[in-house]
């Protein structure tokens, strides 16, 4: 579940980061990134209880799959279309937070035009700002991929197959190999 949901703290801190771009690097206060892995991970455990309680509480006779309520599908409709709209507003955010950052580290390399430190603030923030795209879209075919494996489980209870839950520990190693290698890509740029 924190693989799901990590992608907004992620974007807050590369925000934090433009924003205070000054003196960020500066401060030794790891308060903001503290609270913001610990919220992340309250919000991936209260999924994980209620999706785990979900599952519990379904049977599989027959290959038929039966959850207990039978809003379940239309809760993942709204799940995914949520989860889909903050994407997009993270990717966008990413983008724009990219450019802006791009400009202010072509203008700073102008003489006298910012100090030292505040460069090294632009590079590293273009530089993050690029690895971190990266991994959230290797996050987002992640959660695409699960999202509609378990819309199909949830929509087509006439036919469950084990493939669907392989398929997405398939698609989960791939990416999270995916991310080292995004990484290494990444920085080198």
């Amino acid at each position: 579940m924190f693989f799901r949901t990590i992608i907004v703290p992620l974007t807050f801190e590369r925000v934090l980061a433009t924003i205070f771009s000054k003196n960020y690097e500066q401060q030794k206060s790891p308060k903001i990134g503290i609270w913001a892995v610990v919220l992340t991970l309250l919000i991936s455990i209260a999924i994980g209880i209620y999706i785990g309680s979900e599952l519990n509480n379904s049977s599989i006779r027959n290959g038929v799959i039966t959850f207990r309520g039978s809003y379940y599908g239309l809760y993942h409709i709204i799940d995914v279309s949520v989860r889909l709209v903050i994407w997009v507003i993270c990717f966008a955010i990413f983008v724009w937070i990219l450019r802006y950052n791009q400009r202010c580290y072509a203008f700073s390399r102008l003489p006298n035009k910012h100090n030292l430190v505040q460069r090294y603030q632009f590079a590293e923030n273009v530089r993050s700002s690029k690895l971190l795209l990266a991994v959230g879209i290797i996050i987002f075919v992640c959660n695409l991929h699960f999202d509609c494996v378990m819309l199909r489980i949830a929509y087509n209870k006439d036919y469950f197959n084990v493939e669907y839950s392989q398929s997405f520990d398939f698609v989960l190693a791939v990416a999270l190999n995916a991310i080292p290698i995004a990484a290494i890509w990444f920085f080198n740029f």
